[in-house]
């Protein structure tokens, strides 16, 4: 930077203030600005300095001046494919993905070998359903990211694919291995950012310095794997910030999040940090959004001890507010890789216990930085984390397919797994109705009934005998599989229609034409479209829909709890092993019963293993339904529907207290495994030794572990740990 403003008094020119803000913008946004507005006063037709202030201005917020500045650019050399393509981004982000699907193909005309133009561009097609070339176009991706991994395997930092971790989610064409690389480098990349930092105080000497290529007491990035297993399995240590005092007798808890607003994970958690004990935990809440003034909000404020907006807070002042004033035991991690997050608060380390729940549903990769992920037996099976021993069944096979089978059985946690006893997967839906407390047949009639009169005012037209399939996602989460399976739903099911969202509305149309090209007009008639529909409207009426059929690749999350809560059965195949967003509707369908050995499980109903499998499930329960004389429904889907609505508030699924209680135990059983390393660390580096805190207090017993699982380093929440009631 010394050399810059040197240069800069020496022989001031535009291409040098354009440099300089380039090197200033990952840290110092608004002296970037600065630079940038200067370079344009020597060069007012500098289209790389219009283009760059239009990113750093994105970046500060005022989006409506960063698309000047990129359209600015555009006229003055139409052709300049950098210009193009961040203003694509741009539109993209803003849901004029059409416009932006425009601007990318603009950008590849004039740079067909323009990587990020063509991964945008590609999801971009995704997103509103536009299939052609679809199969051809994730090769194409699968080439790229195996590419990007082999030619920066050497360099320090490694370098980061240009796919995104949440787009792997529906990237049929990436391996296990691909999608585990990507976060690992992405976790990799974030850590790196926070270590090059100035302000970070960085790791002190440790045992760590053995596997450090760096003389400074920094620590490297190019860690092995192994050096990081070593940190990790004693104490995770060390840390770049003082050590907070020992629980006397409060854990401090935080939770940070960009979404404490009217927001689908505010939605599901807005309960969750008022139902804390207050006797042994002591709740923050971190956001990193502004308020919209939504009771979601609000809610989420009074539920914790402590709010604190951070809405354009630095990472340094987040850091440092975290370790330094609130002295945080354990961070949560609601965002993960979605917009909005800010990772490099995790890799800066500030408090000894970092977890992952909720916001990303997928391994964090970062071995360094995140200690624990929340999840369950069916969406993170333990034979794909990486810290779990084979089970039994496994170890025979586990040379042939481990290593070989990209789909099934790759090990892809970096995590130490939180397995909750039902499911990861937590909702608020106990806390936004009344219970009903008439007798169960006049309930189920009365609930009957008001089906019947929501069908007629949304689908006017349609028979009485007619079964309506459903599925509310964004469109970007169908793919053709999928698709051909409801079409031929429809094929078998004369009587039936497909209900899907305008979500995107620009989706519709290659959706329609898909399905005439496939199943011909008659079918392609019966797929219905309506408009997405506010939050509260989209639970009442999820209530008309017959059968909700989910998305195989990404599932149904926050929409699968939606539903059931309505009483909708879903239909969900986890095709895959190691991608845990293609299992929460499993996870989440599984949680209807207490466990999965309870006769009353209905999770078997709903769970299939196949394609055809899926499609005979649908076709089955849509033949089972009769019409009485009295215009009520019957049949094996009637009852499946009645199972769910009325047991809906015994459910484990829909049980938010119970669920904070089983995560105050997993938090618990941390916070003793992290006491008893750090004292072992202390002693083996002559350190003084701190008290025992007064944590320890036989609240919940010691977890009894299987044999097989002696050698876990996750935690498995019994399942009779139950909510306290000391609110």
């Amino acid at each position: 930077v010394a050399f810059y403003y040197l240069s800069l008094k020496m022989y001031p020119t535009a291409n040098t203030c354009n440099n300089l803000g380039i090197l200033l913008s990952s840290q110092r946004l608004d002296e970037s600005v600065h630079w940038y507005e200067l370079g344009l006063n020597l060069d007012p037709n500098h289209v790389h300095l219009f283009t760059n202030l239009g990113s750093a201005l994105k970046d500060r917020g005022m989006v409506t001046e960063g698309i000047q500045c990129y359209q600015q650019a555009i006229r003055i050399q139409p052709d300049f494919f950098i210009a193009l393509a961040n203003l694509a981004n741009v539109y993209k982000d803003m849901g004029k993905v059409e416009d932006a699907i425009e601007l990318y193909r603009r950008a590849l005309k004039v740079k067909p070998d323009f990587i990020e133009a063509f991964c945008n561009y590609v999801n971009s097609l995704l997103f509103v359903c536009d299939w052609r070339d679809r199969d051809e176009n994730l090769q194409k991706i699968s080439a790229i990211v195996d590419k990007q991994l082999m030619e920066s395997k050497d360099q320090v930092p490694k370098g980061v694919p240009t796919v995104l971790p949440f787009h792997t989610f529906t990237y049929s064409s990436l391996t296990a291995q691909q999608v585990r690389e990507i976060s690992h480098r992405n976790a990799d990349r974030v850590l790196w950012n926070v270590i090059a930092s100035d302000w970070f105080p960085g790791f002190p000497k440790s045992i760590l310095d053995k596997y450090s290529l760096r003389s400074n007491n920094v620590l490297s990035t190019t860690i092995t794997s192994t050096a990081s297993a070593t940190v990790n399995g004693n104490g995770h240590y060390p840390y770049p910030y003082p050590i907070p005092p020992l629980p006397a007798p409060h854990i401090r808890i935080g939770y940070l999040s960009s979404d404490f607003n009217n927001h689908p994970l505010a939605h599901l958690m807005q309960s969750v940090f008022g139902m804390h004990d207050r006797r042994r935990f002591q709740v923050y809440c971190y956001s990193l959004s502004p308020s919209d003034q939504s009771q979601y909000r609000h809610t989420i404020e009074r539920g914790a001890d402590y709010f604190v907006d951070m809405n354009n807070w630095s990472i340094k002042d987040i850091v440092e507010r975290i370790a330094l004033i609130d002295k945080i035991h354990v961070l949560v991690n609601l965002n993960g890789y979605t917009k909005g997050g800010k990772n490099e608060i995790f890799a800066a380390r500030p408090c000894p216990i970092q977890i992952a729940t909720m916001g990303f549903a997928g391994t964090m990769g970062a071995d360094r930085w995140m200690d624990y992920l929340v999840g369950d037996e069916v969406s993170c099976p333990p034979d794909t984390v990486i810290n779990e021993p084979l089970s039994r069944d496994m170890k025979s096979v586990a040379a042939r397919e481990i290593r070989n089978d990209s789909l099934q059985n790759a090990k892809m946690f970096t995590e130490s797994i939180v397995y909750m006893p039902q499911s990861f997967f937590v909702n608020d839906h106990r806390q936004e109705e009344d219970y009903l407390t008439l007798d169960e047949k006049i309930r189920w009639r009365r609930e009957q009934l008001k089906r019947i009169k929501m069908r007629h005012e949304l689908f006017p037209n349609l028979k009485e005998d007619t079964v309506i399939y459903a599925n509310f996602n964004q469109l970007y989460k169908i793919d053709p599989l999928i698709f051909n399976t409801w079409l031929n739903i429809l094929k078998r099911m004369k009587n039936s229609i497909l209900w899907l969202l305008r979500f995107p509305p620009s989706g519709e149309n290659n959706l329609r034409q898909y399905a005439r090209n496939y199943a011909g007009e008659e079918v392609a008639s019966r797929v219905i479209f309506t408009d997405v529909a506010p939050k509260h409207m989209h639970i009442y009426r999820g209530r008309i829909a017959d059968i909700f059929l989910d998305t195989v690749e990404c599932n149904a999350h926050t929409t699968a709890a939606d539903i059931l809560w309505s009483g909708t059965p879903i239909i969900t195949y986890p095709k895959y092993q190691f991608k845990m967003c293609s299992r929460v509707a499993a996870s989440i369908a599984y949680a209807t019963a207490q466990s999965k050995n309870d006769p009353r499980l209905l999770g078997h109903e709903m769970v299939v293993g196949s394609y055809q499998e899926y499609e005979d499930r649908a076709v089955e329960l849509g033949m089972s339904m009769s019409w009485s004389s009295l215009l009520l429904p019957q049949g094996s889907l009637v009852a499946l529907r009645r199972k769910l609505f009325l047991t809906r508030d015994q459910m484990p699924l829909f049980h938010t207290a119970r669920w904070v209680a089983q995560l105050e135990y997993a938090v618990t059983e941390m916070m003793k495994r992290w006491e008893n390393g750090y004292k072992k660390l202390c002693e083996r580096e002559k350190q003084a030794v701190p008290r025992a805190s007064s944590l320890i207090d036989n609240t919940y017993p010691s977890l009894d572990k299987p044999e097989d699982r002696t050698l876990s380093r996750s935690i498995w929440v019994p399942p009779d740990v139950q909510a306290i009631n000391v609110r």
